[in-house]
């Protein structure tokens, strides 16, 4: 009796903690994002300042503000030049879509269509004729939807210029928290030291420790995993004579850094659709773009990630599905980076704990 009342009152307390972390993660957490990267740019800045100010910690907050205003002056010139460059190629692709739709897909269409009909001309003529008209029917609303795609695709660009203020606002707190974190980086640090239990110390600075080294391994990989797969698709696709070659490039790699998502997920049914288009020059080369694709991830993505954040791809799935429902956007990067923390943490003391076994044995 005394078992069940216990595993009552844990099931409990461990539902309880979910919730209140839950309930963090989803209403608190977006509220203070602004805060927290404040934290993040202020911690990695911290680097440079102990660079500095190795022998001198009377300049410190001096060299801290110094660094920090030329931190984002710069950042805002990259940010301002890059952004414009990518609105102008998102707004130029989404107006030349129904162009492209009519002088590219219209024609194979057609083809596909003088195809059928010679197919169906061994069959009833009723049927025949039937089939031909829906098949029609399906060209020109594919049309319809495509050119309405592309004005409200467009629309909804120029619109969201109307959430900027919010925006601004937003950006103006990370940046004014990011210069007091860094006036006052010690001090806040020393005051959160002062809030660990006694005793747990170290269990806090190791599990820190897990964290920082899996997020750092995680970011530093698939950054440059992104990068190479762009490249890769952006001179793919200009070799092929795709247009917009940089911007589609950019969308697929996206696309391909999500966890148990990859590049043929959109690569391998546009070689079945220029197949069936009767485009065979254009779907070997995608083709052979992929396959290139695959077997330079395959071979590089071992080395730069290794086994420190690997995870089962049912369980990358799960996580990813989880942390959509949950929190949305937030939580389809957080979940599988929290997980894959977790498998980092309990690889480590299983490996400690293996360690000292041994040299207890020995």
């Amino acid at each position: 009796m005394e078992k069940k009342k216990k595993f009552i009152v844990d099931v409990t307390f461990y539902s309880l903690i979910a919730i209140i972390i839950w309930g963090i993660c989803k209403f608190i957490l977006p509220v203070m994002v602004p805060f927290i990267a404040a934290f993040v740019i202020a911690s990695i800045l911290q680097i440079l300042v102990r660079k500095f100010c190795r022998n001198s910690e009377k300049m410190k907050k001096v060299v801290s503000i110094l660094i920090c205003i030329v931190f984002f002056a710069l950042l805002f010139a990259v940010v301002v030049v890059a952004g414009a460059k990518i609105f102008n190629s998102i707004s130029g692709f989404l107006e030349a879509i129904p162009v492209i739709y009519q002088n590219e897909i219209v024609p194979a269409l057609g083809n596909l269509s003088d195809s059928l009909q010679v197919t169906l001309a061994s069959l009833d003529a009723g049927i025949a004729t039937k089939i031909d008209s829906a098949f029609q029917e399906f060209v020109n609303n594919i049309g319809n939807y495509i050119t309405q795609f592309s004005v409200n695709a467009v629309k909804f660009i120029s619109g969201s210029i109307v959430g900027i203020p919010g925006f601004v606002v937003r950006l103006i707190i990370m940046v004014v928290s990011t210069f007091f974190f860094m006036s006052d980086y010690d001090t806040i640090l020393g005051f959160f030291a002062k809030c660990i239990p006694a005793g747990k110390e170290k269990t806090v600075k190791q599990v820190l420790g897990y964290v920082k080294n899996t997020i750092i391994v995680y970011l530093r990989s698939y950054s440059l995993l992104f990068l190479l797969t762009f490249v890769e698709l952006s001179i793919g696709f200009k070799l092929l004579g795709i247009p917009y070659a940089p911007l589609i490039g950019g969308m697929v790699a996206i696309f391909d850094i999500l966890p148990v998502l990859g590049t043929g997920g959109i690569l391998l049914p546009w070689v079945a659709i220029l197949f069936v288009m009767k485009n065979i020059k254009m779907a070997i080369g995608m083709l052979v773009l992929y396959l290139a694709i695959t077997i330079i991830r395959n071979t590089v993505e071992p080395k730069l990630v290794g086994k420190q954040i690997g995870l089962h791809p049912l369980a990358t799935l799960i996580s990813l599905y989880l942390g959509l429902k949950l929190l949305g956007i937030v939580g389809l990067v957080l979940f599988p980076m929290t997980l894959a923390v977790l498998a980092n943490m309990n690889q480590q003391v299983s490996l400690n704990f293996f360690k000292k076994k041994n040299s207890e044995t020995e």
